[in-house]
């Protein structure tokens, strides 16, 4: 009896810790969209009230474009939150080469729009089982924060995907060249809103929920960094069926 009600008892201490969470990222998301919201706001004002004639249309679709492509980002955090949160593990078979294609291809215009060379290296000799629509996050929020944190100074400016996959799990590194992390944020990055630049899109999640569906996937990651030189994360997954 004992044993049962110490069960209970961790059970509801984190499904308490859960509604938390889960409550501060509603609120912290809710405060972020008023920012984007007022900006266009803003923009929308002005374009309103000047002469028809003094309008410089295009620079200020430009910032509106800008500022719902970051509210598209925020709500996506907010999807990618609660469906890891609520949603039991579907293990199946996966193709890493297909997987990757099909996020390239999401991604590929925001890289070519910065200048960004997006490449993969994908080896995978043998079946690889696990989720793959937590798999997608995972490399969805990689690919992206490495775009986001570019550094526009670099002529070559490069994100590099490399998978190789065996029968024990999957090992992945994102590598890019972009702005880095200085060596005393790092261990800050996967902590729910933390923002270590300005140039954050999002509402400061997206290394945390990458770091949250590994932890369901049994998986880690981990990351080496030099400011002003680029990053590289190192994913590990097992193979749930190895």
């Amino acid at each position: 009896m004992e044993e049962k009600e110490r069960e209970e008892q961790s059970i509801g201490k984190e499904l308490a810790k859960a509604k938390n969470v889960i409550d501060k990222f509603l609120y912290n998301c809710s405060h972020s969209m008023r920012g984007p919201l007022k900006s266009i706001t803003g923009l929308v004002t002005i374009l309103k009230n000047q002469p028809a004639d003094t309008i410089q249309l295009p620079q200020h679709l430009e910032l509106i474009q800008k500022t719902v492509n970051k509210m598209e980002t925020i709500l996506s955090e907010l999807e990618q939150f609660l469906a890891n949160s609520r949603k039991e593990l579907v293990i199946e078979s996966v193709s890493m080469n297909e997987v990757l294609d099909t996020i390239l291809e999401d991604h590929k215009k925001e890289a070519e729009d910065k200048n960004i060379r997006l490449s993969k290296n994908v080896v995978q000799t043998v079946p690889f089982y696990t989720d793959q629509e937590r798999l997608v996050m995972v490399f969805s929020q990689l690919i992206l924060n490495a775009l986001v944190f570019n550094d526009s100074s670099k002529e070559d400016r490069y994100v590099d995907i490399f998978v190789r996959v065996n029968s024990n799990g999957c090992h992945i590194k994102v590598l890019d060249n972009g702005i880095g992390i200085s060596a005393d944020i790092q261990k800050n990055i996967f902590q729910l809103f933390y923002r270590g630049s300005q140039q954050s899109q999002g509402a400061g999640i997206g290394l945390y929920i990458v770091n949250e569906v590994l932890r369901k996937m049994s998986g880690s990651i981990t990351v080496n960094s030099e400011e002003g030189c680029g990053s590289s994360f190192f994913v590990w997954i097992p193979n749930l069926k190895a």
